[in-house]
């Protein structure tokens, strides 16, 4: 496992409730990070973040109409956006991520497949994965 930690969002009353899963302290493998992305609903659960240290992670929010936006940074300054090049980039779409609704360009919204596989082959090898498209910024 390449990662060694997992954060994620659980909002009751307009309050935060998540947590934080750390690799010494329970089991944290691929199963327990897909359940967890799963989840995922752009309600109530709208964000994790797949955490190697504070400048190594990838962040996936939304989920509410089965979208997510994928980002992932080895530095913390250049990020790496998952892209869903069968979409237009100036049609905007609305996620909610971290408990907040943003505008979001639509080819930066990738469906549940596309998010577990970026995902999967981070927190498993620390890799993006180069089977999906991704913009470097």
């Amino acid at each position: 496992m390449f990662i060694k930690g997992l954060h994620f969002d659980n909002w009751v009353n307009g309050r935060d409730k998540g947590e934080f899963i750390h690799d010494q302290n329970q089991d944290l493998n691929w199963g327990v990070i897909e359940k967890i992305l799963t989840e995922l609903n752009g309600n109530n659960k709208t964000q994790v973040v797949l955490n190697k240290d504070e400048d190594i992670y990838m962040g996936i929010g939304g989920g509410n109409s089965g979208l997510y936006n994928v980002y992932a940074t080895f530095d913390n300054v250049s990020f790496f956006n998952l892209l869903d090049l069968s979409k237009s980039e100036d049609k905007i779409i609305q996620l909610v991520t971290g408990g907040q609704q943003g505008d979001f360009s639509a080819n930066n919204c990738v469906d549940l497949e596309a998010m577990l596989k970026a995902a999967k082959l981070f927190a498993l090898e620390g890799e993006i994965n180069d089977s999906l498209n991704w913009q470097h910024v």
